[in-house]
């Protein structure tokens, strides 16, 4: 009897401080998982920086080479000094992109592989400074050393050489955005968790400090906030049917649909238009009919920009002001294309078995 008296004069209770507690608690654990988390996808965003760095300066290089070969070739056939001076700027340009691909990089095989290029490099630019100053004597006997197709080999080794350090590169590139998308999903999902616990916790602790009043708007807005958290782990989109205007859709929707939010702000159509044309009057028609009434749900089949086929889950409800009017819809699209390939493959099985009894 004395705990609710207290309560009603607007007393601590122990129940409130613990809920409270366990806020902070969950919190602090939840800004620490976050800070890791961020910590190992900033480390991934700088080896992906340093990779693309490193593409780039291999391929400039790359130019650079070619530029000063044909710099040499024209200076040989014609002898005008324009085209040696285009074999004259390029030199230094090969030798400063080397050397900063090689500050760049620090996978073991990627340096060995600059080593061995590095060496094919310092001979083709020797067979090109020897076959200009012996220009200056014969003409003849410099386009001999050019005929004997040591320059073309050792351009062929060097083309040879960068392409595979390009395509290791580019393996690796790939590998190190899968672990920065991997890492960015993990330290999203340990956040929202984290965060809805604390501030369930929170709220529980709040509710437990004032009055009832104060109690039922804060469930609401828990609530709310529930609802919200729950449903933008996939496509999240907030839309008014009476105006066909999008409002709202986060960036999901250009993983499943393949198309850039950007586009679609400027062109609401491009998600009906990308329903296939089998599912896309009754989704349309669903929408218009449903969505205010809170009643759409519809399972549909888009078709990416690429020919790719997914399923689709899509779900909308309506949200209404504190005058209970109707603002806007809310809703998630999700991809169920594993599951549907999941279940026609069960079904395949099935109806395989039954055949062979």
């Amino acid at each position: 009897m004395e705990r609710i008296k207290q309560y009603k004069r607007g007393g601590l209770s122990g129940f409130g401080l613990v809920a409270l507690v366990l806020a902070l608690l969950l919190t602090a654990v939840s800004t620490g998982v976050l800070v890791l988390n961020l910590s190992r996808l900033n480390a991934s965003r700088a080896d992906v920086a340093r990779i693309n760095t490193v593409l780039k300066q291999v391929g400039d290089l790359h130019e650079a080479v070619r530029a000063a070969e044909t710099g040499q070739r024209g200076f040989l056939l014609t002898g005008e000094p324009r085209y040696l001076s285009t074999y004259e700027q390029a030199v230094p340009r090969v030798w400063s992109d080397l050397k900063g691909a090689e500050r760049t990089v620090t996978n073991p095989q990627q340096i060995k592989r600059l080593a061995s290029l590095h060496a094919l490099i310092e001979s083709k630019l020797d067979e090109l400074a020897n076959t200009v100053a012996l220009h200056a004597r014969s003409q003849n006997a410099a386009l001999q050393v050019v005929r004997s197709d040591v320059g073309q080999q050792l351009m062929e080794q060097i083309d040879a050489s960068i392409h595979e350090i390009r395509d290791v590169g580019s393996q690796a590139l790939e590998v190190q955005s899968a672990d920065e998308r991997r890492d960015a999903a993990w330290s999203t999902t340990v956040a929202i968790l984290s965060g809805v616990l604390a501030l369930a916790a929170a709220i529980l602790g709040v509710f437990t400090l004032v009055g009832k009043r104060a109690q039922t708007r804060l469930f609401e807005a828990e609530e709310r906030f529930r609802n919200l958290a729950t449903n933008i782990q996939e496509a999240f989109w907030v839309s008014d049917p009476r105006t066909s205007t999008l409002l709202y859709i986060n960036p999901a929707f250009e993983r499943i649909w393949g198309v850039a939010r950007a586009a679609l702000y400027k062109n609401a159509r491009l998600w009906s238009e990308a329903i296939v044309p089998e599912d896309r009057e009754r989704v349309q028609k669903s929408y218009v009919e449903k969505a205010i009434a809170g009643a759409y749900d519809e399972t549909y089949r888009i078709a990416q920009p690429d020919g790719t086929l997914r399923w689709i889950r899509d779900r909308g409800w309506p949200v209404h002001d504190e005058k209970e009017r109707f603002e806007y819809v809310v809703g998630i699209a999700e991809d169920i294309t594993q599951v549907r390939l999941a279940q026609d493959a069960l079904y395949q099985t099935s109806l395989s078995r039954t055949h062979a009894g």
